[in-house]
């Protein structure tokens, strides 16, 4: 299971902890509504949400007050590790179940797409980082 699942949060709001979890700084809202394909005033529900839940603060802009920024609390950003680590866990509990022949194929498997320009296609997270961990990805395959 995710870290998610005993927390009652939408779609929506899942997707916005992501966006703020793959940046190092707050994010004004019309920002974080554009990557996520939500208007304004939606993306404003979403986080008037997460603020009640405790999962995000919200904040004037030091160089326009007009602009409210949002960030991830601690609370917020332990629920998204929480999330990923219990991802990570799971799919080591899956490849240790592999015999070690199937481990090595999925590897092997792995490899040309994980060294190719595939991955680094992907689009970077908002903070121009990569968006597939690929050393993460290998650390589990093997």
């Amino acid at each position: 299971m995710s870290a998610f699942a005993d927390v009652d949060l939408s779609f929506s709001q899942v997707r916005m902890l992501m966006v703020l979890a793959s940046v190092d700084t707050s994010l004004p809202i019309n920002q974080i509504a554009a990557h996520l394909s939500l208007t304004v005033a939606s993306a404003g529900r979403n986080v008037d949400s997460l603020l009640h839940a405790g999962l995000v603060d919200r904040g004037d802009d030091d160089h326009d007050r007009r602009v409210k920024l949002v960030g991830l609390t601690a609370g917020g950003r332990d629920l998204v590790a929480g999330h990923f680590a219990c991802h990570r866990r799971n799919l080591a509990e899956f490849t240790r179940r592999l015999s070690a022949t199937d481990r090595r194929r999925i590897v092997e498997a792995l490899a040309p797409v994980l060294d190719s320009d595939a991955i680094a296609a992907v689009p970077p997270t908002l903070d121009g980082g990569p968006a597939v961990p690929v050393a993460s990805i290998r650390s589990v395959t093997r």
